[in-house]
């Protein structure tokens, strides 16, 4: 009974602790070794059973003692207290495993937030730092595209800090000041490179420009052994109104652009004081600009009264004008003549040579016209051409006297009174002497316009010239009355006496032509200080202002002063007037209306003549000839 008890009592024991242990192999997962404990004491408790059942059911005695039986009792309950003690235990490691494997989990899976956080901060850092690459390789880009550009554009930039006197350049403002890159720059060794005498002007400028003023300059530096021009500009920066602390600028090389300045300034000048009118217009024929002596010609005194009016409202003739103008956009260039209209609606004759004017590209863009006032030059032609139609009637007249005279000599001499015939001979000689006289006149003008007019100077008596001029000309004006005012001792002149003596006789003639038969017509000649003064004086009817303006020019002939129509070609008083000033001398008329005329010219006594165009040779020519 006892044992029996004490197995009984064992086996619940013994499979309590199983029971015990299972839940520890429940709780701890299983672990090898509590499933070895487990079943252990599962067999141990099963074996019980089946010794507790063969002694009480099938009568089996026991084998074990009473006192095996409680030591292994009290085994088995030390190994269920044990399990018991041992299970709390388990259980707070297992506890302790979840916290671990929750505080693992948790762990991991902060370390995977964390590792793809710091894998989009890398990412984000790898993409930031390609964007600053790029953003480097850009600005390198930019910094050469900048450098490139301030090459092409010959301009460069800077930036100095007033504070620290710290001046920065760019490559470009380096070059073009041709300092080496790697020096440092202050404002002082920048003004060292300033042309001496722009330092001043540059460094009132800029004290000027600390003050608040605009810097915008231009000045000259010094570049090796070259001077450059710049233009400099810059803005300020302040921290108060009257504390700088700093400036950025530009510098740009604009000696290339002085240059053309200047010499855009040269050619603008030539326009403007060219002796032609030059005018520039539109392609629609408005006109655009014109220079000085263009308005002049038209009679305009400020160009603004010309710009914007149509070319052809400067023409009198708007059809030819108009006809002008196509030529040149068509044909790209016009001569001709034309009549133009003044501003007061006057008329001129004008010459015009345009141009159509091109760009770089070839495409017109403007037209350029050049126009010169020939109604002085018409004005010659006529009367040039009349001139030549004179001078026919002049050598004509003559020849025709001359040949009536000898062949009524010839003919009819056996039937002439002897007085006529004589008459006849002498009309004949005054003809050829007034032909030659003209012939002479006209040879010494050409001989003068061909630069060919040779003086044969000697020392010269005045008073004899004009007794033998006398004589000559009484011949040709024998109803005249002639008197001559000459002291006896006159100086000698150093002259051409055969080219005196026809100044003489071309005043004398002309004396007799402009005044009235039986009036008197009176040689005077004083001696001045350094020339002699002749004078021959008439009482026609005089000169006004206007005739005596006239007077010396080609191929005057006063119509209203003439009396009996008197023949003449107008070459008298320049004949007089070129061969005067080749001695050296002047001429000059003194006149009065009613109260006749007084030529005078002056001999000087010393040798000289017209520089440039005399020859002035002191070998005697021929007595045979007269030039």
């Amino acid at each position: 009974m006892g044992v029996t008890f004490i197995l009984v009592i064992s086996i619940l024991i013994q499979f309590a602790a199983a029971f015990v242990a299972l839940r520890l192999i429940w709780i701890t997962g299983r672990r090898v070794a509590w499933v070895l404990i487990a079943t252990a004491l599962f067999f141990m408790a099963v074996r019980r059973c089946i010794t507790l059942f063969q002694a009480e059911v099938l009568g089996v005695p026991y084998t074990t003692s009473m006192s095996a039986e409680l030591v292994a009792l009290v085994i088995s309950v030390l190994m269920l207290v044990g399990v018991i003690w041992i299970a709390p235990l388990f259980l707070s490691l297992k506890r302790s495993e979840e916290a671990l494997r929750e505080a693992r989990d948790e762990l991991e899976m902060r370390v995977q937030e964390r590792t793809a956080s710091l894998t989009d901060i890398n990412r984000r850092l790898e993409q930031e730092i390609t964007e600053h690459r790029k953003a480097e390789e850009a600005l390198s880009e930019s910094e050469q595209d900048l450098n490139r550009a301030q090459a092409v554009a010959h301009t460069g930039s800077w930036r100095l800090d007033v504070r620290r006197n710290q001046l920065l350049w760019s490559d470009e403002t380096y070059r073009i000041f041709g300092i080496p890159r790697q020096m440092p720059m202050t404002y002082e060794a920048f003004l060292s490179s300033v042309h001496p005498d722009d330092r001043e002007y540059v460094d009132g400028k800029w004290q000027a420009a600390i003050r608040g003023e605009p810097y915008d300059i231009e000045h000259r530096i010094i570049v090796g052994d070259e001077i450059r021009w710049v233009r400099e500009r810059a803005e300020l920066e302040f921290d108060s109104p009257s504390l700088p602390k700093g400036g950025f600028g530009t510098v740009q090389d604009i000696t290339d652009l002085k240059r053309i300045e200047n010499e855009l300034r040269v050619k603008d000048f030539a326009v403007a004081s060219a002796i032609s009118g030059i005018a520039i217009a539109d392609l629609d024929g408005n006109v655009t600009y014109a220079n000085p002596a263009c308005l002049s010609l038209w009679d305009y005194d400020k160009e603004d009264e010309v710009l914007g009016k149509h070319a052809t409202d400067l023409f009198a003739d708007r059809s030819a004008a108009e006809l002008a103008l196509m030529s040149v956009l068509d044909e790209e260039a016009w001569q001709g003549d034309i009549k133009a209209r003044t501003k007061d609606g006057s008329t001129f004759d004008v010459q015009v040579l345009a141009n159509l004017v091109n760009d770089a590209d070839g495409k017109p863009f403007c037209m350029m016209a050049y126009f010169v006032d020939i109604t002085e030059r018409k004005r010659l032609e006529q009367l040039k051409d009349e001139f030549i139609g004179l001078v026919s009637h002049e050598l004509r007249t003559p020849l025709t006297v001359i040949s009536g005279c000898l062949s009524t000599v010839l003919t009819e001499w056996d039937r002439l009174p002897s007085g006529e015939a004589q008459q006849l001979l002498r009309d004949a000689v005054l003809e050829s002497e007034s032909l030659s006289h003209l012939v002479e006149n006209l040879l010494e003008l050409s001989r003068f316009q061909a630069q060919q007019l040779a003086l044969y100077a000697e020392p010269t008596d005045a008073k004899t010239l004009v007794k033998e001029t006398l004589n000559r000309i009484k011949r040709q004006a024998p109803s005249h009355q002639f008197s001559t005012s000459v002291p006896d001792e006159l100086p000698l002149i150093y002259a051409d006496p055969l080219r005196i003596e026809r100044i003489l006789y071309n005043l004398l003639e002309n004396a007799a032509k402009y005044s009235p038969p039986g009036s008197q017509i009176k040689i005077t000649a004083r001696a001045e200080p350094e020339c002699l003064v002749i004078g021959v004086s008439d009482q026609g009817k005089g000169l006004s202002s206007s005739e005596q303006v006239r007077l010396f020019r080609p191929f005057q002939r006063l119509q209203s002063s003439r009396l009996d129509r008197a023949r003449g070609a107008g070459l008298g008083l320049v004949v007089c007037k070129r061969l005067v000033e080749a001695h050296g001398g002047k001429i000059w008329v003194e006149s009065k209306r009613g109260k006749g005329s007084t030529f005078f010219f002056t001999l000087p006594y010393r040798k000289g003549t017209d520089a440039g165009k005399i020859s002035l040779k002191t070998a005697k020519r021929s007595s045979s000839k007269r030039p």
